[in-house]
């Protein structure tokens, strides 16, 4: 859609004042006076149908970021028997997701510029590499019965789970403007957060199937290989709608280097309404995702299977006590006798059959939140 030119228009394409058009004064296709059309890449991507489809392959690869942060929260209880005879498995929990939230205090500002300087196609896929590395890490490490190792998994999981969301909102801008924007963006985050439950109500039930809670944790890193198809592709589809633009209204390629470089201490220059706004973030992200992250075992010990109950041995009638803070076979115990519930054999067992019920309700509950979020 063109429209007429304007005085502004007519005065900035006479002779001797001609002035450089950039996305930033341009919000819309309009004539010149000398009847050439003037327009932007994003204006002419936010008019292509195929923008929705983007949307979608963005909102999908979010999901599978989201379902692979929450699985240690999900998975406690498998991974508590586990673990069971390490006494710090509780400090090493905790270390999954403070190994990820501390370095990430500064990471998305060091991804923010490398989204400016590659390209948010490139950083897209660069980040969901680093997201799908750290989870097969964390897999493997579980599996080989390594905490450290598991930590590690986190910690490079980490390096692009929150610069991922920064290349996806500069990707969701890129195509999508005016009204659409904040349409896209919430849907984006809507999707995004159906992983989460997901994972709740998933991860538990699939370590419970195979008897192993690094199974769960794979399935995490195949729905990781799924957001890394959906970043190529993206890169793909983004790359030939650029050209073909660039093409047809003989448009330069958008650079930052047009701006001036890309330098942290733009920051300073930030205004208020953007610092009120992080600081309902981290009210938020403070009060909420905490919580989210230990609930798991609070429902679980608190509503749905708490310790002292009595079981009795079906193999010589012997009574045993549960008690999640025995690290022993002996009685009281986690486990019944003789057996482990992570052990194939023991998924019949009562008390293994009931104990992953439990924690399939609590995780039901742990993932109302996001649910009402997405909606």
């Amino acid at each position: 859609m063109t429209k007429t030119p304007n005085l502004n228009a007519s005065r900035r394409f006479r002779l001797g004042r001609k002035q450089p058009l950039t996305s930033k004064r341009l919000t819309e296709p309009f004539l010149s006076p000398g009847g050439s059309v003037h327009t932007t890449e994003g204006i002419e991507k936010s008019k292509l149908r195929v923008r929705w489809l983007v949307l979608a392959l963005l909102s999908l690869l979010m999901s599978g970021n989201y379902y692979c942060y929450d699985n240690p929260a999900a998975l406690y209880t498998p991974l508590a028997r586990r673990f069971v005879t390490n006494r710090q498995f509780e400090l090493y929990f905790d270390g999954f997701y403070s190994i990820y939230s501390l370095p990430n205090i500064v990471l998305p500002l060091i991804g923010g510029v490398i989204v400016d300087r590659w390209g948010f196609a490139t950083s897209l896929c660069l980040f969901t590499s680093f997201c799908l590395a750290g989870q097969a890490a964390v897999a493997a490490a579980c599996a080989s019965g390594s905490l450290n190792g598991m930590l590690v998994g986190r910690a490079i999981f980490g390096l692009g789970g929150e610069s991922l969301s920064v290349a996806q909102s500069a990707f969701i801008t890129s195509w999508f403007q005016d009204k659409e924007l904040a349409l896209s963006l919430g849907l984006s985050l809507s999707v995004a957060r159906l992983g989460s439950v997901v994972n709740n109500l998933m991860s538990p039930r699939l370590a419970s199937a195979f008897g192993s809670v690094h199974a769960a944790l794979w399935a995490g890193a195949a729905f990781l290989s799924l957001s890394l198809l959906c970043a190529l592709a993206l890169r793909c589809i983004d790359g030939r709608c650029s050209r073909a633009i660039r093409a047809r209204f003989r448009i330069e390629a958008e650079s930052s280097a047009a701006d001036g470089p890309v330098s942290l201490s733009a920051v300073r220059r930030f205004g208020r309404p953007f610092w009120c706004l992080a600081a309902c973030c981290v009210a938020v992200y403070a009060s909420v995702l905490p919580f989210n992250n230990v609930s798991s075992a609070l429902l679980f010990q608190r509503d749905f299977f708490r310790p002292g109950s009595v079981w009795t041995d079906d193999k010589d009638g012997r009574d045993w006590v549960y008690d999640p803070l025995h690290h022993g076979r002996s009685w009281p115990s986690k486990h019944p006798p003789g057996v482990h519930c992570s052990e194939a054999r023991a998924r019949d067992e009562p008390f293994c059959r009931a104990i992953a019920e439990a924690m399939a309700k609590s995780n039901e509950v742990m993932s109302e939140p996001f649910s009402m979020s997405a909606v």
